[in-house]
């Protein structure tokens, strides 16, 4: 159960810091920037690993579709910089209401 905590930690942790990351450089930079590009592949990376972890009927939905409007919005600075706002408050919302990684949970 400690893996699963520690895990999930990491990767709600790392999904908010390359969606934070993406919001900030997409409007100040060149969409073609190495910058916004990784922050784009990693702001993927970590959702599409959320998503595995989720139901697929309930959270893997919503995370699915917020990393199917980034893509969406992959050629707009404002847009991508928007859908990654919208998938930071979702990622902060799953986090907060998920009890695997609380310290207490299952311990």
């Amino acid at each position: 159960m400690e893996w699963i905590r520690t895990t999930l930690f990491s990767i709600y942790s790392d999904a908010i810091y390359y969606l934070v990351k993406l919001s900030l450089s997409a409007p100040t930079n060149a969409l073609g920037s190495k910058e916004v590009r990784q922050h784009f592949s990693e702001a993927q990376r970590f959702l599409n690993l959320l998503h595995c972890y989720h139901d697929p009927a309930g959270a893997a939905k919503e995370l699915q579709e917020r990393s199917r409007a980034l893509a969406a919005a992959s050629e707009q600075t404002v847009e991508l910089a928007t859908a990654s706002e919208a998938a930071l408050a979702t990622v902060k919302a799953l986090f907060q209401a998920d009890g695997r990684v609380q310290t207490n949970a299952g311990t």
